[in-house]
């Protein structure tokens, strides 16, 4: 015998909500690159420098996300 699973309103919502969160990721990543490419191109700053600087914003950008959130999931905060 067969069995149908039906997906529930809250998975559905989960689902689409990873697929849009993606979407919106790809967007960014395609959009960082045409950045990158124009900020290069025009010679601004050397390709080392500039991705040291690159590095450092996102080190910046993902602890300023993660550091609110880190009493919630980790047992070593305060």
């Amino acid at each position: 015998m067969e069995t149908t699973q039906s997906i529930c309103g809250t998975c559905l919502v989960l689902i689409k909500r990873a697929y849009f969160l993606a979407f919106l990721a790809m967007m960014a990543i395609a959009g960082n690159s045409l950045l990158c490419r124009l900020a290069l191109k025009h010679a601004v700053m050397d390709a080392a420098s500039f991705t040291t600087a690159r590095i450092m914003a996102s080190a910046l950008m993902l602890i300023s996300i993660c550091l609110p959130r880190l009493g919630r999931y980790c047992c070593l905060a305060p």
